[in-house]
């Protein structure tokens, strides 16, 4: 749960000031649309391809610190980001790093949890991940309206930093908990 905490948090951190930033590169509103909308049908292709690969060759652990790791040079991405197309291939690569991850991530937490508790276990996950879009909802603002753009892509790279390294840490634990 806490390498799901850093990274909803990293990753929601751009959602409510998103489409001022995509002005400020001198993009429109269709252009955020757009960019989204690619976004997800390929995280949508790719998360259904990735799942069924990481469930054929065993390759969860792996695929979070893939998926993460990408995720990092990601948010470098962002920082250098100063045209509408540096926006979608941006967000080419996002896409292509919460594909290979979230499926290894939520298919590593099933099998961590207890039998009789799937239910009460995805609902504290659930409810992390909307606890945790509210807390960078007000963050996001936050630190983009005192300090700008620069300084909330450094604190997405250092919270996803953490979940990088919490997923490494995941890597030494044996198959089977």
């Amino acid at each position: 749960l806490i390498i799901s905490f850093f990274s909803y948090f990293s990753e929601n951190l751009l959602v409510p000031v998103y489409a001022i930033f995509t002005q400020k590169i001198g993009g429109d509103l269709f252009t955020a649309g757009s960019a989204l909308a690619i976004s997800y049908a390929l995280i949508g292709i790719g998360i259904v391809i990735s799942g069924r690969f990481a469930e054929k060759h065993h390759t969860e652990k792996l695929q979070m610190v893939i998926g993460l790791l990408i995720n990092m040079f990601v948010i470098i991405g962002y920082m250098n980001i100063k045209s509408p197309l540096g926006l979608y291939v941006t967000f080419i690569f996002s896409a292509l790093a919460i594909s290979i991850s979230q499926p290894a991530l939520s298919g590593f937490y099933s099998s961590i949890i207890q039998d009789g508790k799937h239910t009460s276990r995805w609902g504290d996950m659930y409810g992390l991940i909307y606890l945790t879009s509210a807390i960078s909802a007000f963050v996001s603002g936050f630190i983009t309206q005192q300090f700008g753009f620069t300084a909330l892509f450094y604190l997405m790279f250092f919270t996803e930093g953490l979940a990088l390294i919490g997923s490494l840490y995941l890597l030494r634990i044996p198959k089977k908990v």
